[in-house]
């Protein structure tokens, strides 16, 4: 009782310092009644959770779907449930933590040195790959639609699976753009004001290093997701591609998803869909406050079951 009381106190701290868009019902729902948290042993034999989610009415035509989160440090314990609320058609959702991620972790204290040394675009993207190879292999997903998601700089990571994947049937950014890693953040750094060229130029001097930190990141972090190409990925796939974006998102520009749209037909390409929310942050809150997301994923679900 006294545990799930001090969880109950930490996840109201969460939401109101963070200003997260997760429902604060739903931040209480995880902690007294949370995922259940499945283990798969990856190939350097470490232990990871992956979490799975039953949306909709369960038939053996519903689709599969493998979530891929951004750059949250929280438990998608806490987030999950509320992120697929309105999709009203079955679908069984897969979500893989991010290593040295707990269960219960609430992404208010400082990561471990172990939480640096693999977070970077190399390791998630080998981590996923597995997992959702893993899944595929072991669940029968003949006749099904099978989507993979990916939120903010977890597009990316699922653009390239989707280019890699074979078994993938849709793509699903959101918060996700096609420039060059170095060129989104330019763009972004303009409308900050800050130099992302100089900031470039310090993660160079010592790219592998953990202890060094920029803008909350550390060095190995920023020098391995500057470099990314998502195009090399996308212009490859010939499933349909849905790619949303909120007008005024703050963290990656709307201009990106204009420079994948714009490549896409000179490309000659029809297989991308693109939908820019009004008026809407990166989190798809508007300037109201209204939370936009769900009429999305519903938008969303809506979509891959064409």
């Amino acid at each position: 009782m006294y545990r799930n009381l001090t969880y109950f106190l930490l996840v109201l701290i969460i939401f109101f310092i963070s200003g997260c868009s997760t429902k604060p019902g739903m931040f209480i729902l995880a902690t007294i009644n949370p995922l259940k948290p499945y283990s798969i042993k990856m190939s350097d034999d470490y232990h990871a959770n992956y979490y799975v989610l039953n949306r909709g009415v369960n038939n053996k035509f519903g689709s599969i779907l493998f979530f891929i989160g951004g750059s949250e440090r929280a438990s998608k314990n806490y987030y999950l449930k509320s992120y697929f609320d309105n999709i009203s058609k079955s679908t069984t959702v897969y979500a893989l933590q991010k290593r040295h991620i707990g269960h219960r972790e609430t992404g208010l204290s400082e990561p471990s040195n172990s939480y640096h040394q693999y977070n970077h675009y190399v390791h998630p993207v080998k981590d996923q790959k597995e997992c959702i190879q893993s899944i595929l292999s072991k669940i029968n997903h003949s006749n099904k639609k099978i989507i993979i998601l990916g939120v903010s700089e977890g597009g990316n990571i699922a653009s390239q699976l989707a280019s890699e994947i074979p078994q993938i049937t849709h793509l699903v950014t959101i918060g996700s753009g096609g420039m060059l890693g170095i060129e989104e953040f330019r763009t972004w750094g303009k409308k900050q004001n800050i130099n992302f060229d100089k900031v470039y130029e310090q993660v160079k001097k010592d790219p592998d290093s953990i202890e060094m930190k920029i803008l909350g990141q550390t060095h190995r972090y920023w020098s391995s997701i500057l470099p990314v190409n998502p195009m090399s990925s996308l212009k490859k796939l010939d499933i349909p591609i849905l790619a949303i974006i909120g007008e005024q998102d703050e963290m990656i520009p709307v201009e990106s998803v204009h420079f994948l749209r714009s490549e896409f037909k000179r490309l000659g390409k029809e297989n991308l869909t693109v939908k820019i929310v009004p008026d809407s942050n990166h989190a798809l809150k508007d300037s109201s406050g209204k939370d936009n997301r769900g009429e999305i994923m519903q938008f969303a679900s809506e979509w891959w079951q064409d």
